[in-house]
């Protein structure tokens, strides 16, 4: 997918080297040096400085060949070649054993370039953290010159919403850390404390709102956005921000970040009552028409999850808030791929399924769970009147998998032609 960005243009920098002296090579024009405020003084550059961390966040659900994102779930995976997958660790309990491991989106290796199996949540997103408070330092100093208050404030919102963004993809994962907040200084020891994960959620939801106040709610709408008209789709807005901000004080409410590992069991009810509030607007706004979001109409529902033959159109459609630019036959070859049986696949040797009580999950028709006495669920016909998603999504006995016929199941030629569907 084509997505047009900012692009910030600087001037070339020469080396003159010389053979007349070996020290000449060090001397270089006084113009070949960009300044550093020069990123920050117009739209155009700022927003290129800006983008770059749009590009950090691994795609947690197809970061490697494999789509092993599904931890702590009912998921089987196939042994003789499965078992590097960080799901597999998991399931027996190595928690840890995603460092330098290289397949998981947790790796402490990481990229800030396009290599997509090189990103990673650690490294990535204390690099995001430090761009995002650079920039708002650069705002806070009045860097941004060249630029209308429209411009400012978008850009603004975005930077307030990445910090926040980068700092709750941490404390997923490795609970409350020190909130940073200022650029820190690279020579000087870090020696900021641990904040709980509820003080970590007050400082993130504190931006996200900033964000929110700040994003508008469709960049398309909007003069700025405007000019890259038809492109805006992956751009933080009101919405994204908003969303998260009912999400982190939903989460800041659990029990277990509430309390702790060994305390009760029981929820913050301020937090729910704040997730509520936050996540009751969002809605709202969306059931109102006033968002270019919605729920995709069911025919569509697997676009939710994959596309083919589509260009390599991101999945999500308009149900899809918080995405990260994704590189295109992923959708295909990490999610459609891992999730059918290897005849089907391609013969990949890696197939991720579901155990039985993970499609016990999947309820009836009218919406009740199967152990409900009213749900008319027969055990002796398991299949029979489930959820509508349950036959989108599970392969039981007896379901077609192939539309057609398969003049010659060996001919290689032909499953290329009628299993690889997902070229374009």
């Amino acid at each position: 997918m084509k997505k047009i960005i900012y692009y910030l243009y600087g001037a070339v920098i020469t080396l003159i080297l010389s053979v007349v002296s070996c020290t000449d090579y060090l001397d270089k024009a006084p113009d070949s040096v960009i300044s550093p405020d020069d990123a920050f003084k117009n739209f155009t550059n700022f927003q290129g400085f800006t983008e770059r961390m749009y590009h950090l966040t691994p795609d947690l659900a197809k970061h490697n060949w494999v789509s092993s994102f599904n931890w702590g779930e009912d998921e089987v995976l196939t042994i003789g070649n499965g078992e590097y997958l960080m799901g597999f660790s998991i399931d027996r309990g190595n928690y840890r054993n995603y460092i330098n491991k290289g397949d998981s989106f947790l790796d402490r290796d990481w990229s800030a370039g396009g290599d997509r199996f090189a990103k990673s949540l650690w490294g990535g997103s204390w690099y995001g953290i430090r761009v995002a408070n650079m920039g708002l330092e650069a705002i806070a100093e009045g860097k941004m010159t060249d630029a209308t208050q429209a411009e400012r404030d978008i850009v603004e919102g975005q930077l307030y919403f990445f910090r926040a963004w980068f700092h709750f993809q941490l404390t997923q994962y490795w609970g409350g850390l020190p909130y940073i907040d200022s650029v820190l200084p690279s020579d000087e020891p870090l020696t900021l404390p641990r904040e709980s994960y509820q003080e970590n959620a007050v400082k993130m939801a504190a931006d996200f709102q900033k964000a929110a106040d700040l994003l508008p709610i469709n960049w398309d709408d909007t003069e700025i956005g405007r000019r890259t008209a038809g492109n805006n789709e992956l751009r933080i807005n009101k919405i994204w921000a908003l969303s998260m901000l009912g999400k982190t004080y939903l989460y800041a409410g659990s029990p277990l970040m509430a309390n702790g590992v060994n305390g009760p069991r029981t929820y913050d009810v301020e937090m729910a009552k704040k997730a509520a509030d936050a996540l009751g607007k969002v809605l709202n706004m969306v059931e109102s028409g006033e968002t270019q979001y919605a729920l995709v109409d069911f025919e569509n529902y697997s676009s939710l999850f994959y596309t083919m033959q589509q260009d390599w159109l991101m999945p999500g459609g308009t149900e899809a808030i918080v995405r990260s630019p994704t590189y295109g036959p992923d959708s295909y070859w990490r999610q459609m791929n891992s999730y059918q049986p290897s005849a089907m696949a391609d013969g990949d040797g890696i197939v991720l399924a579901p155990a039985a009580n993970y499609v016990n999950y999947y309820g009836m028709a009218n919406g009740l769970p199967l152990d409900d006495p009213n749900s008319g669920f027969d055990p002796s016909h398991p299949w029979k009147g489930r959820d509508p998603r349950f036959y989108n999504d599970i392969i039981f006995d007896g379901i077609k998998v192939v539309a057609g016929t398969i003049p010659n199941a060996t001919d290689e030629q032909w499953r290329y032609a009628n299993l690889h569907t997902g070229g374009n």
